[in-house]
């Protein structure tokens, strides 16, 4: 099982061009030891000053790392890195998926989500379960919710 310390959670954010939800993000990889954030698509600068300013210094505690998509799905492979994907349409509930002790979170752009080429190629895809009357969430907050899900359940 991962131990405290171990880089055995990664945040992938594809497409996020929000600054303060950049910001968020990176601060909540930070909160739950991921090893790396990792940059997909055409994300907003991390070293953005507004981007700074909402990682509330969490920036410098975390490698940032761009790569495009196939790079990183081949890192992921040769790691033995699970990739788990937020997906409105998954079939599968967070709350009831079961997560690998080295695991990389998928978190799609604020008004897209992730591309299905992205979401094919990725071993499992899990929804948030919430009120019908609500499209969707903020990707920051997407973020936060499966990050403790699956932090809790590898630290255990």
């Amino acid at each position: 099982d991962a131990q405290p310390g171990d880089p055995s959670l990664y945040l992938f954010l594809h497409d996020i061009r929000d600054p303060g939800n950049m910001g968020t993000l990176i601060r909540t990889a930070g909160a739950f030891e991921c090893g790396a954030v990792v940059t997909l698509g055409s994300c907003v600068d991390p070293y953005n000053p507004k981007v700074l300013r909402a990682t509330a210094g969490g920036v410098f505690a975390i490698p940032l790392v761009d790569a495009p998509w196939p790079q990183a799905r081949k890192w992921t492979a040769e790691n033995d890195i699970a990739t788990v994907a937020s997906s409105l349409e998954a079939d599968t509930r967070c709350d009831e998926a079961d997560f690998s002790d080295r695991t990389a979170l998928l978190i799609g752009s604020e008004a897209h989500g992730l591309p299905a080429q992205i979401l094919t190629q990725t071993d499992v895809q899990v929804t948030i379960p919430m009120s019908a009357d609500v499209e969707s969430l903020n990707a920051g907050v997407a973020a936060g919710i499966l990050l403790y899900e699956i932090y809790t359940r590898i630290r255990s």
